[in-house]
């Protein structure tokens, strides 16, 4: 990970702490050599003999581990058929389901407050432009559609908060792809403003040629920046925080599957089709999974955008 990028994740700590509550130590690696079991047995040893003053060796707390993770494995299997295969859970966009979308149509759904789609990208022509997609996953889902031959044009809503709550900035989008030739890039980029237009006022604008320019990590930088400009009180950094992203996220995720129900794929999860190995929680019902005494879970990974 490149230090600019390190420090943008690092940047995200204490929403990271927020969400994931307390804890009785931390441990950082840098690559996957370290994270083994007995050094995490190491460390927590280190804490447990600190904190509580407990006699306990290191083959003790291995003893008990083992003793546990067994415990777990036999809950999983008693509650899950494992007779079925286990399958990736496809990501549903636009494209993927049973109707075909007029770009109009998917622009009003980005525009309402909560409707099921938070991103479209529709191809650089004023006079008639075609849906490339939308979906529900926000940025980086959107990157699946961004090649890097392409100019396109596209609106984001990024939400906060949910229900009453709920704060929500609308982008405006132009990708021109690294591999656009000069004199395709200077045509298409020329109905800029036709295509501004078309995809109606914003809160922020964005030009980018990589996905790295339009990382989830970059657009909320500039979400911060937007509020600051605009004179929100200091209390927006809390209401703009990753915390609160993934919390609007989830309800528009969920209100995309209430409303396309009977439009999603017959072997979709969401229509009973084959099990997803993906979680379909929210992070907060992973996490308070982890936390319970009564759950076999026993780790939670969440991933910086």
């Amino acid at each position: 990970v490149s230090a600019v990028k390190r420090g943008r994740f690092n940047a995200l700590r204490c929403d990271a702490e927020k969400e994931f509550g307390s804890f009785h130590t931390e441990i950082e690696f840098e690559n996957v050599g370290e994270a083994t079991v007995e050094r995490v047995l190491e460390l927590l040893h280190k804490n447990t003999v600190s904190d509580d003053h407990l006699e306990c060796s290191m083959s003790e707390m291995k003893k008990d581990l083992e003793a546990q993770l067994e415990k777990a494995r036999k809950e999983l299997e008693a509650s899950q058929d494992m007779s079925k295969p286990i399958a990736p859970a496809p990501i549903i966009t636009a494209t993927d389901m049973t109707r075909r979308f007029k770009w109009g149509e998917a622009l009003k759904m980005v525009r309402a407050d909560l409707g099921p789609f938070n991103w479209l990208l529709i191809t650089p022509d004023p006079a008639g432009p075609e849906l490339v997609n939308a979906g529900a996953g926000s940025v980086k889902e959107m990157h699946r559609y961004l090649a890097d031959a392409q100019v396109l044009y596209g609106l984001i809503r990024m939400s906060f908060g949910s229900g009453q709550f709920r704060r929500s900035k609308w982008i405006f989008l132009h990708w021109s792809g690294e591999k656009v030739s000069a004199v395709q890039r200077g045509r298409l980029n020329a109905v800029e403003g036709d295509m501004k237009l078309l995809l109606g006022a914003v809160n922020i604008e964005i030009s980018a040629t990589t996905k790295e320019e339009l990382s989830l990590e970059e657009v909320l930088a500039k979400v911060h920046k937007s509020v600051v400009t605009d004179g929100e009180n200091e209390e927006s950094k809390d209401v703009y925080s990753m915390s609160k992203f993934l919390e609007a996220l989830e309800e528009e995720k969920q209100t995309m599957k209430q409303q396309f129900a009977s439009e999603l794929p017959t072997d979709s999860p969401s229509r009973g089709g084959t099990r997803a190995a993906e979680p379909t929680e929210s992070l907060g019902g992973c996490i308070d999974k982890v936390r319970s005494d009564n759950e076999p879970y026993n780790w939670v990974l969440a991933e910086c955008g």
